[in-house]
């Protein structure tokens, strides 16, 4: 880059530094065409980060902020005078069309709607003010209000999205970070249905990283929004994610008292799916309050309404939970049936989501009835199962089962029972 160009590129950040507003910086760009290109961009970067370091942050963002946008616009190219021409084409035909025609012609033009022609707008509207035309120019202003929004939606609609993606490849960390962009910018735009779903998200993704106080307050925001916008069935998922967090602290009656609510509502709306999960989830935290009489029986309500609309799945859990609290109680044969209901249930829906719980469950149920060498097998499964789809707290439990089996088994070794406790320590140091 020569001299005369680089002095021309600081005369002209010069200019936009002692812009007033945004209308003036525009009218800056639109001046300055043959001035815009890469060089000015990193002129702009490197005059930011020397007033950064003398400590002058408003203007080095607001460089910084002009260098993105000349960036951003039309997929990292620039300005030029025919998209300006472009922009005020496209400005004409909407300030010209029938009223209700307007969506149809940014639908034709759609490659044009972005913050340079929002912009272009703005100043646009300005110079009709000054002329004394103000219904054109409050229905541009109206206008380039509305894009902007819906284009700071679509962006948020993005970060949420890859929220998701990270989350399901259990990313949480970046989880986190996209639906903390996306939730600043849905509170922006005032979207308060983005907001809630966010602070939701953000919850679930706290839990996931133990961050279990943290998890609390994002739900407990999310609901109150929820409560306040009147979206009562998806104010049930804050409800059980409450519970659930609260169940974790050991907090078990605060926990009842939000899967309680979360209940009331899936039985007001006629959510039939739901309102078994909520049974569970009840009779879980009952059974952790050591109730299980009070827990066996809210797991045998969710295996009725389960089996009446045909949800195996839901029908399976409740058998296994209906195994756990019976093996509770002592009442091992009745535990191993429950136990292999269900896995017959699940080998017929897919045998590829058995649950290794279910083999720890009756190992220990043949255990406690004496049967060390059938319990040892089934303990086996478990850790088989366990290790193929990844769970490690299953992987664990059945490691120290399998330790504690061998010390009754006749076929007793010490080194093996030590190294099944010392692998399940080590799984359980790394959690």
């Amino acid at each position: 880059m020569d001299e005369k160009q680089t002095q021309a590129h600081l005369n002209l950040i010069e200019q936009l530094l002692n812009c007033s507003n945004e209308v003036e910086i525009q009218q800056q760009i639109i001046n300055n065409q043959e001035l815009l290109n890469q060089d000015l961009v990193q002129t702009m970067l490197e005059v930011a980060e020397d007033l950064r370091k003398q400590n002058d942050l408003d203007k080095a963002n607001l460089l910084m902020n002009i260098a993105g946008m000349l960036m951003g616009l039309r997929g990292n190219t620039f300005f030029h005078e025919k998209i300006i021409q472009d922009y005020r084409t496209l400005i004409q035909d909407l300030l010209n069309c029938p009223s209700g025609e307007e969506s149809e012609i940014l639908q034709k033009n759609s490659g044009l709607v972005d913050q340079g022609l929002i912009q272009t707008m703005i100043l646009i509207s300005k110079g009709l003010d000054d002329i004394g035309e103000n219904d054109s120019a409050n229905f541009l202003k109206i206008l380039s209000q509305t894009l902007n929004e819906n284009l700071q939606k679509g962006e948020a609609d993005y970060f949420y999205s890859q929220g998701r993606q990270y989350f399901e490849g259990s990313d949480f960390k970046k989880a986190l970070e996209c639906w903390q962009k996306a939730l600043a910018i849905y509170r922006e735009i005032g979207n308060k249905k983005g907001e809630a779903y966010c602070l939701n998200e953000l919850g679930i993704a706290s839990f996931k990283l133990e961050q279990i106080q943290t998890a609390i307050e994002y739900y407990q925001e999310s609901l109150n929004i929820k409560q306040e916008t009147g979206d009562k069935e998806n104010k049930v998922s804050c409800l059980d994610n409450l519970g659930a967090a609260y169940s974790s602290l050991y907090q078990y009656e605060l926990a009842i008292f939000y899967y309680q609510q979360s209940l009331e509502i899936k039985q007001e709306v006629g959510d039939k799916q739901g309102k078994a999960k909520s049974l569970i989830y009840l009779g879980n935290t009952y059974k952790s309050l050591g109730e299980p009489k009070k827990a066996k029986e809210f797991y045998r309500q969710a295996s009725e309404i389960a089996s009446e609309i045909n949800d195996r799945e839901i029908e399976a859990r409740s058998f296994i939970s209906l195994g756990n609290v019976c093996d509770y109680l002592g009442q091992y044969r009745i535990a191993i049936q429950y136990y292999k209901t269900s896995l017959k249930i699940i080998e017929k829906i897919n045998k590829r989501k058995i649950d290794p719980s279910i083999f720890n469950g009756l190992g220990n149920a043949y255990s406690s009835l004496g049967q060390t060498e059938v319990a040892i097998e089934c303990y086996q499964r478990a850790l088989e199962i366990a290790r193929n789809i990844g769970d490690k707290e299953n992987e664990a439990s059945a490691l120290s089962n399998l330790g504690n089996a061998y010390i009754s088994y006749e076929k007793f070794c010490e080194g093996e029972v030590i190294n099944y406790h010392q692998q399940s320590l080590e799984i359980a140091r790394n959690k």
